[in-house]
């Protein structure tokens, strides 16, 4: 992630290093968060790439996102890290969480599994 931040998106860099380093030790699953404003113009030639490489039914389809999401994820701005525990309360099972009726949407670094569960929400 930190290879892909432009030279003035570095600010919180080290703060969210020391973070992250300690959100890992306490076993927890972190999040980095940063972003980058894209014009109209460039916003739709990526969404019309990535639409296309979506419905792609080549064996490469995961490579071609892979590409096309590369080209966008730079000179992004780090805005920090958060971080969750991966336990469910006392007394809340996956019984409740379904009759209340909540989604729960877990995204990590596979990239194919990420946009699948981006697409069903």
């Amino acid at each position: 992630m930190f290879e892909r931040l432009a030279i003035n998106g570095r600010e919180f860099e080290e703060k969210t290093l020391e973070h992250v380093s300690e959100y890992a030790d306490a076993g927890l699953r972190t999040l980095i968060l940063a972003y980058r404003e894209l014009d109209e113009e460039e916003y739709n030639e990526f969404d019309k790439k990535f639409s296309e490489a979506k419905i792609s039914v080549t064996v490469d389809q995961e490579s071609l996102i892979e590409e096309i999401s590369e080209k966008i994820e730079r000179n992004l701005i780090l805005l920090g890290a958060t971080a969750v525990e991966d336990k469910l309360q006392n007394g809340v099972t996956k019984k409740t969480i379904s009759h209340a009726k909540i989604n729960i949407y877990q995204l990590d670094q596979d990239l194919k599994l990420c946009l699948t569960i981006l697409f069903f929400c």
